[in-house]
């Protein structure tokens, strides 16, 4: 799966140390068409019940595992979110935002990943130098083990072909943080360049894949960087406040 992340970008003087809200998931994905009874705002892969007695019962007759945003609230402006949900072979699996989460459920965990891309449009590049960026961090609850862990990778792009890549393991719930100094660089990438994030998450990522389990279910809270308190480029709080809706 690709990444997650976004920016705030360029204040005026420093950003006081802390955390900053990347994703909030407060923007449910579009209504399903491929889920005409309900209409459900998620997307899915395999199998899925669009009624009250299924299955094996009005199932929905398509497939619909893809959704494109932009100009939504719970990321920054100028930010395109495109959200796929992977799974092997037609098994059963299915995405939402509800409650502040990306929740994540599968009848199987095999070859099951969700990839979210934020795609900056606004602006040519977002400076994470300028803006003291130390980490990435979000919260996972759910079902994960050690026998049967979740795995996350996280690409950045600078647009100029350079890439960013750190990838991790998770077998218990809790607070994962991914500093920048744990990312792999390739093809001279500029951390004061970045244009694109990726965010992936799932039983199975690139060469990483733990075979097939059981079912699976499990959240990703709020994504946050946090930022050291360092000086900025100049610009206006106004361009700083305006990404957010």
């Amino acid at each position: 799966m690709r990444t997650l992340l976004v920016a705030l970008l360029l204040s005026v003087c420093a950003f006081p140390a802390g955390a900053f809200p990347l994703e909030t998931w407060t923007t449910p994905f579009p209504p399903n068409s491929c889920l005409p009874v309900t209409q459900r705002p998620i997307i899915f892969s395999g199998p899925y019940c669009d009624g009250t007695t299924c299955p094996p019962d009005a199932l929905a007759p398509c497939t619909n595992s893809y959704a494109s945003q932009y100009g939504q609230a719970g990321f920054p402006a100028g930010f395109q979110r495109q959200s796929y949900l992977v799974s092997f072979q037609g098994q059963a699996a299915s995405a939402r935002i509800e409650g502040g989460r990306l929740i994540v459920d599968s009848s199987e965990s095999w070859d099951q990943h969700v990839q979210i891309y934020y795609l900056n449009h606004a602006e040519p590049n977002v400076n994470f130098t300028a803006l003291g960026v130390e980490a990435f961090r979000f919260e996972i609850q759910g079902t994960m083990s050690e026998a049967q862990p979740l795995w996350f990778q996280v690409l950045l792009f600078d647009g100029l072909n350079g890439i960013a890549q750190a990838k991790g393991k998770v077998s218990a719930t809790g607070i994962v943080t991914v500093p920048l100094s744990s990312f792999v660089l390739l093809h001279n990438f500029r951390f004061d360049h970045v244009h694109e994030y990726s965010f992936q998450i799932g039983d199975c990522l690139d060469e990483v894949c733990i075979g097939p389990q059981g079912p699976i279910s499990y959240s990703v809270g709020p994504l946050e960087y946090v930022s050291s308190s360092t000086p900025a480029e100049p610009t206006s709080w106004g361009r700083v406040k305006s990404l957010y809706r």
